[in-house]
């Protein structure tokens, strides 16, 4: 798994594989991290923890890094205007969301759009 700094998955915690899933769920994009914690009565400073023993990215990380992937989905098969995606993905700042993504991506968002969906209408 992309998100793990090893590949020693098979002894994850099981309320850490039900956070990877809730940040998965493009439904909890628009909540924080101390929301979903709340939901699932949890405390965010015992999440991550739990994320740090299982030698995982932090779990902000992780739930920028799924926004971010699920961002670039939306930028190669919608037409949808670049700060529409940024809410849409829960977050809430272009210029922050044009960092995340260079740096995850190497290329801001409307570069992305334009190299990707050439690539995809050939």
């Amino acid at each position: 798994s992309i998100l793990l700094k090893n590949s020693n998955q098979q002894n994850t915690h099981p309320v850490v594989s039900t956070f990877l899933k809730e940040f998965n769920k493009k439904e909890n994009f628009n909540l924080s991290i101390a929301d979903i914690c709340k939901n699932k009565n949890y405390s965010q400073e015992y999440i991550n923890r739990l994320f740090k023993n299982a030698n995982l990215d932090s779990p902000n990380h992780i739930f920028l890094k799924n926004k971010l992937t699920y961002a670039s989905h939306l930028l190669i098969s919608s037409d949808i205007k670049i700060i529409d995606i940024t809410e849409t993905c829960g977050i809430f700042t272009v210029s922050y969301f044009n960092k995340a993504f260079k740096k995850l991506f190497g290329i801001p968002p409307s570069a992305y759009r334009k190299k990707y969906t050439l690539l995809n209408t050939h």
